[in-house]
C-alpha cells in the first residue's frame, strides 16, 4: 500500500493543519471575545480570514489530498461576497444621511435620491465594509476547510476542538445565572438578555444549537464502547454530555422557538446514536463485540447502550413536543414572552408594517449594509416610541432591508450550489444528518430571530455548513 493510501487519524499535511487552525480559531476566538458582538471579535475574524486562502493554496498546490479544482473553485465561489463588498463600497459614495447645523447643533438629515440604485444609510462608512469583510472571512474559512480537509477524522477533531469551549462557556453561563439569582442582582453578567459571554440570548442559542450538532456528529462518528470505564472515557460519552449541556442552556435562556429547535436537534442526535448502537450483526461486527467472551453478560451488554440512548432520546423528544406546543400558542415565532424587553403583539405588528414600508422603498439593493438603525428612525411609527430600534424581527428582514433582494440572492448563491450537489448525491450518513439538521435549525432561526448579529454565530455556521457538505465525500 502506498503512503498516500494510508488513512491517518490526524491531519495528513500542513495544509490540513492550517485549515483546521483557521476554522477553530475563527469559531473559538470570536466566541470568547464577548460572543463576537464586539469590534475585537469582528477584527479577529477578518484577520483569521486572511489565513484561509493561504492554507487552501498551500494545501492544494503541494498535496494531492485537496479536492479537485480547489485552486479555481475557491475564488469563484467567493465571487458573491466580493460582489457584496463592491456594492457596499458604491453605496458609501452615495449616502442618504446628511448633516446640517441648526441652532449650534449638528443634525442628521434624511436625503434620499430615487435616481441612485445603490445607496448607504450608515453613519460610519467603516461599518458596512467591516461587516461584509467579516462575512467574506467566515465564508473563506468554511470553503478552505471544505477543499483542504478531506478526512472525517480531521473534521471530527474540529468539532471536538470547537465544542469544548462551547461546553465551558455554557458552564460559565449557568454559573453567572446562579450567582445572579443568589445575589438578587440581574446586572451580573449580561443579565436576562444574554448568556455567558454573549450579550444576546438569541446569538447564544444559535451558537449552542450549532455546536450541539457538531458534538453529536462527532459522537455518532466515534466508536461505541461497551465496558463502563472505556465508555465513560470515550468521546461518544463526552460529546453527548456536551450537547446535553448546550441543549439545557438553550432551553433555559432561549425563546420558545429556540428551545424547540434545540430539543429537536438533541433528540435527533440521540436517536442517531441509538440507531448506530442497535445490536445488529453489522454493528456488532463493526465494534467487534462478538470477540468478547462472557455468555449472558455479553448479550446484556449489547443492548445497554441502545436502551440508554432510546430512553434518553424519548425524554428529550417529549420535551421537544412540549416546546413546539408553546410555539404554537405564540402570535409570532420571533416573540419571547420571558424576555425582560418582550414586545407586545401591537409592537410586533407595528414593527413589521414599518419594516415592510421601508423595504418597499428600495427592494432591489436596499438601503446599504449596516444602515437599519439609522434609516429606520425615519420610517418608525409612533407605536414604537421615540427610542431608536437597533434591529428588525429577524436577520432575514435585515438582509432584505439593507441589501435588497439582490443581496439576499448573493448570500444564498454559494450555499444553494452546494445544497444542489449534496441532494444530487442522494446519500447521507447519520453524522451528516445530525450536522445538516443543526445547520438547518440555525438557518431557520435567522428567519424569525436575529442570531447572526454575532460574528461567532456567522463563523460557526459557515464552518459547520461546509463541513456538512463535505462530510459524505470525505475519507474515513
Amino acid at each position: 500500500m502506498l503512503d498516500e493510501e494510508v488513512l491517518l487519524k490526524t491531519s495528513r499535511n500542513s495544509g490540513e493543519t492550517m485549515a483546521m487552525f483557521s476554522a477553530v480559531a475563527a469559531v473559538c476566538l470570536t466566541a470568547l471575545l464577548f460572543g463576537g458582538d464586539s469590534d475585537l471579535g469582528v477584527g479577529a475574524l477578518i484577520a483569521l480570514g486572511i489565513l484561509a486562502p493561504i492554507s487552501l493554496y498551500h494545501g492544494a498546490l503541494n498535496w494531492q489530498t485537496a479536492r479537485r479544482g480547489a485552486v479555481w473553485k475557491f475564488p469563484v465561489l467567493l465571487l458573491p461576497n466580493f460582489a457584496a463588498i463592491a456594492i457596499a463600497a458604491v453605496g458609501i459614495c452615495r449616502p442618504v444621511i446628511g448633516w446640517v447645523w441648526i441652532g449650534g447643533k449638528e443634525w442628521a438629515v434624511f436625503a434620499d435620491n430615487p435616481q441612485w440604485a445603490v445607496v448607504s444609510g450608515a453613519f460610519n462608512p467603516i461599518y458596512p465594509i467591516t461587516s461584509e469583510l467579516a462575512a467574506l472571512s467566515a465564508a473563506a474559512c468554511g470553503l478552505s476547510l471544505y477543499f483542504v480537509a478531506t478526512s472525517k477524522f480531521v473534521l471530527r477533531k474540529i468539532f471536538v476542538y470547537c465544542s469544548i469551549p462551547a461546553f465551558f462557556l455554557a458552564i460559565l453561563g449557568f454559573a453567572l445565572a446562579a450567582a445572579s439569582e443568589i445575589a438578587g442582582n440581574d446586572e451580573i453578567g449580561f443579565g436576562p438578555g444574554g448568556f455567558s459571554l454573549f450579550p444576546s440570548a438569541a446569538s447564544w442559542c444559535a451558537y449552542a444549537i450549532l455546536w450541539q450538532g457538531g458534538a453529536l456528529a462527532a459522537a455518532v462518528y466515534s466508536a461505541q464502547r461497551f465496558s463502563l470505564w472505556p465508555a465513560l472515557c470515550s468521546w461518544r460519552f463526552w460529546g453527548l454530555a456536551c450537547s446535553l449541556l448546550l441543549w439545557a442552556s438553550a432551553v433555559f435562556r432561549g425563546a420558545p422557538v429556540e428551545a424547540a429547535l434545540s430539543s429537536v436537534v438533541e433528540a435527533a442526535g440521540i436517536f442517531a446514536l441509538a440507531a448506530d448502537s442497535l445490536p445488529t450483526k453489522s454493528n456488532l461486527r463493526k465494534y467487534r463485540i462478538s470477540r468478547i467472551r462472557g455468555g449472558v453478560s455479553v448479550k446484556v451488554r449489547e443492548w445497554v447502550p441502545f436502551l440508554a440512548y432510546a430512553a434518553l432520546g424519548a425524554a428529550v423528544l417529549f420535551a421537544a413536543v412540549g416546546k413546539c406546543g408553546e410555539c404554537a400558542e405564540l402570535s409570532g415565532l420571533s416573540s419571547d414572552p420571558a424576555s425582560p424587553n418582550a414586545l407586545t403583539e401591537r409592537q410586533i405588528a407595528a414593527l413589521s408594517d414599518d419594516v415592510s414600508a421601508m423595504s418597499s422603498e428600495r427592494p432591489v439593493f436596499g438601503w446599504g449594509e449596516a444602515s437599519f438603525s439609522t434609516v429606520f428612525s425615519y420610517f418608525q411609527g409612533s407605536d414604537l416610541g421615540p427610542a431608536p430600534w437597533q434591529s428588525p424581527n429577524s436577520d432575514l428582514e435585515r438582509c432584505v432591508i439593507e441589501n435588497g433582494y439582490a443581496g439576499l440572492a448573493l448570500v444564498l448563491a454559494t450555499p444553494a450550489l452546494f445544497l444542489c450537489a449534496a441532494l444530487a448525491r442522494r446519500r447521507i450518513s447519520l453524522s451528516s444528518a445530525v450536522l445538516g439538521l443543526s445547520v438547518a435549525a440555525a438557518a431557520f432561526l435567522a428567519c424569525v430571530r436575529t442570531p447572526f448579529e454575532s460574528v461567532a454565530v456567522m463563523a460557526s455556521f459557515s464552518v459547520l455548513m461546509y463541513a456538512f457538505f463535505g462530510w459524505d465525500v470525505s475519507e474515513g
